[in-house]
């Protein structure tokens, strides 16, 4: 491995006939030396740059990954049958966001979940989980040990980046500058800090499906599924989608389609602030608001199957309703909100 950095961003940034590949562990290397803040802005943000020009493969991201991982501030948990999921790092500023809601349906029905995000991160800058989180009353800030135990008491856990990888900080103002996605943006959505063995990834753009998961199979997941969410989220829109999963070792492509489960299309709900967000996942958990249930189901849905708690996603959606209908999902969100109280 050449432990270079200045070489290794010449390889990466000699265009596009020119550039080359780095090994799984050269990439590992790349991403260490710039979060312990060895190299200057301009390098840093050289390599950014070239890396987007290049692009990424799947060896390259599960190196960024191990860099990024060799340096978490997480506990060992006990990993069986632990989902996680994120929710877009640069937030949402077209669409309401809802993800929150399945995913406490899926907790309610008895999957372990753990999501993460950042704040305030370009491009988009919209409002993320923790905004919402924070509008729910949900600390999400809280230390590793604090989120470990609200998964222990309740099934669900946050997570903050700042929290779990607080390098990651000193590259803000480079990436507002930049102010495009990198690949860090991609890593941030795999990240995946309680070390869970099944993921739900949500990508940009459908071309980095199959890269996402054959990454996450070398990084030893064992279940996965690999979408292009509402606005990179893990929200399942409701419309036909293509998707990736990832399971027993195989990787093939998927259609989730709504309509085989009685779903109509629906546009994404227009955008909403954090306040709005989280009155309207409270509004879908209590059913308060019909028009948000079946958007909520179907993402709970999707989510339970991934959990391996349904052997299909009708089967997961039937299991959503069940929740839903009988409470549980309105009180396992009263059970986050008052966990820190």
């Amino acid at each position: 491995m050449d432990k270079d950095f200045g070489k290794l961003l010449k390889a990466v940034a000699k265009g596009k006939e020119g550039s080359k590949n780095l090994t799984r562990d050269e990439a590992a290397f790349a991403m260490g030396s710039i979060l312990d803040g060895k190299e200057d802005d301009a390098r840093v943000a050289a390599f950014l740059t070239a890396m987007r020009f290049k692009g990424t493969t799947d060896e390259e991201l599960s190196g960024f990954l191990d860099g990024m991982r060799q340096r978490y501030r997480m506990p060992q948990v006990n990993p069986s049958n632990l989902i996680d999921t994120a929710g877009a790092y640069d937030g949402r500023k077209r669409t309401l966001h809802l993800s929150l809601a399945g995913t406490i349906i899926a907790c309610a029905a008895g999957c372990r979940i753990v999501t993460h995000s950042g704040s305030d991160l370009p491009p988009k800058k919209g409002v993320t989980t923790a905004d919402v989180l924070e509008a729910l009353g949900v600390n999400s800030k809280c230390t590793v040990n604090e989120a470990v135990k609200m998964l222990e008491k309740t099934g669900f856990a946050f997570v903050h980046e700042s929290v779990y990888l607080p390098e990651i900080e000193r590259l803000r103002g480079i990436r507002n500058s930049l102010g495009f996605r990198s690949f860090i943006n991609t890593c941030e959505m795999a990240a995946n800090p309680f070390g869970a063995k099944i993921q739900l990834i949500s990508v940009a753009h459908e071309h980095f499906m199959e890269l996402v998961a054959k990454s996450a199979k070398t990084l030893g997941i064992t279940r996965a599924i690999v979408i292009t969410g509402v606005e990179s989220s893990d929200e399942m829109p409701l419309e036909k989608k293509e998707a990736v999963l990832l399971d027993n070792n195989e990787i093939r492509q998927i259609v989730i389609d709504p309509a085989e489960y009685g779903f109509s299309y629906l546009k994404p709900e227009p955008f909403g602030d954090a306040e709005r967000c989280a009155e309207a996942v409270k509004a879908a958990l209590s059913q308060e608001d019909k028009g948000m249930v079946n958007r909520t189901l179907f993402d709970g849905g999707v989510k339970i199957f991934l959990g391996g708690i349904a052997d299909s996603i009708g089967h997961g959606i039937k299991k959503a309703l069940e929740v839903l209908q009988a409470g549980k999902a309105a009180e396992k969100l009263r059970e986050v909100a008052q966990f820190n109280k």
